[in-house]
């Protein structure tokens, strides 16, 4: 039995880690995943990914007991976004590999029990700090997800229909989870509720530059790239999760300055908004 799905990177809106509520957008980075049931053995292949595949082992496993099975798997993926920059490459990793076994098994479930089972695994094996329900829902559904992630809920979703890009910077420099200070970030907890009030009403880009500022000082990031984006005329900027990589929004047409004039700070790459296909159902 063999399964196959893909899954998109996000850009972060608003970090959930200060407040419980958090807000995503899905880009058009992929992550590919094939899945094949049956044998003994329990094998995990990993391209463009952290070494670690434990979050993939978890992922399959818990479809396996969901659907009471218990059989040797291999898995191969191979994924498009930088991992540990704060790009979701986890998120991505836990859809595509749930959605390519629930493929594998001839199986579905509803959209919340795939993020839910992706945000539990993320828990379980140390790579999200809140379980990331915002992250994993615009890797999956697209467009601008806000979610409680306390309590496992998508609030509310839209759709960004501006003619923008989206430039990332990406230094050298990794971040774990381990890294992260949920203490310090949530003394910041008013911020981040003005940062998610802005994204509510549909002022996303305003939302994702109050958040930039709250994680920065909160993970001791500089905010260099930020500063100089927005002088050349980003309409958004931001570091994305935990860091270090910056988000930064500009009109299309503008995508090429930007980047030239980012390259300073780090590796940079181009991608669009993905605002989902409509393969899933809300209700």
């Amino acid at each position: 039995m063999i399964g196959q799905a893909e899954a998109h990177g996000a850009i972060t809106v608003v970090n959930a880690i200060a407040m419980g509520k958090g807000a995503a957008l899905g880009v058009d980075l992929l992550t590919k995943v094939e899945v094949e049931i049956g044998g003994d053995e329990k094998m995990v292949s990993i391209e463009g990914l952290n070494e670690d595949d434990s979050l993939v082992r978890m992922c399959v496993e818990r479809i396996q007991r969901r659907f009471g099975l218990d059989e040797g798997f291999n898995v191969t993926t191979h994924s498009q976004i930088p991992p540990s920059r704060g790009l979701k490459s986890s998120s991505a990793v836990a859809n595509a590999t749930i959605m390519a076994t629930l493929d594998a098994i001839g199986a579905r479930l509803p959209y919340l029990e795939v993020l839910r089972m992706g945000a539990e695994a993320s828990i379980d094996v140390g790579v999200s700090v809140t379980g990331a329900i915002d992250d994993a829902s615009a890797s999956l559904l697209g467009g601008v997800c806000l979610t409680d992630n306390a309590e496992g809920r998508l609030l509310a979703r839209y759709e960004i229909h501006d003619d923008v890009r989206i430039v990332l910077v990406i230094p050298d420099r990794q971040i774990r989870k381990s890294e992260v200070r949920p203490d310090i970030m949530r003394m910041m907890a008013w911020m981040a509720d003005m940062a998610f009030a802005s994204a509510s009403e549909g002022r996303w880009e305003q939302g994702m530059m109050l958040n930039g500022m709250v994680t920065s000082l909160g993970m001791g990031l500089g905010m260099d790239a930020t500063r100089d984006a927005t002088a050349l005329g980003a309409r958004a900027a931001g570091v994305s999760g935990t860091g270090p990589a910056t988000a930064i929004v500009v009109d299309r047409g503008d995508e090429d300055d930007m980047m030239d004039a980012m390259a300073c700070h780090g590796r940079t790459m181009v991608t669009d908004v993905w605002n989902g296909d409509g393969k899933w159902t809300l209700e």
